[in-house]
């Protein structure tokens, strides 16, 4: 889910009985590729504080551009209030 000011990660685990959230402040994501293939995309994530990316798999590609426009849009002005600042 990506919300106005992060992205919220839901993680079912345990046979599903229970969940952890993780989320990610926009202000700490540098870039997001969409990479779309015939029917399911990949949302890749570049992380400031980590030095790995996140990537999020197997998406329908409907989803995945609803998820990155918002996500796009909350990094461009996450970036844009910092070079404000």
């Amino acid at each position: 889910m990506a919300s106005s000011k992060r992205v919220i990660l839901r993680r079912p685990s345990m046979l599903r009985i229970k969940k952890i959230y993780v989320d990610y402040s926009y202000a700490n994501i540098t870039n997001i590729v969409l990479d779309k293939g015939p029917l399911r995309s990949t949302i890749m994530l570049n992380l400031k504080m980590d030095a790995n990316d996140l990537v999020i798999e197997d998406i329908p590609n409907g989803m995945a551009q609803q998820a990155f426009q918002p996500i796009r849009e909350g990094t461009d002005h996450a970036r844009g209030a910092t070079d404000a600042a």
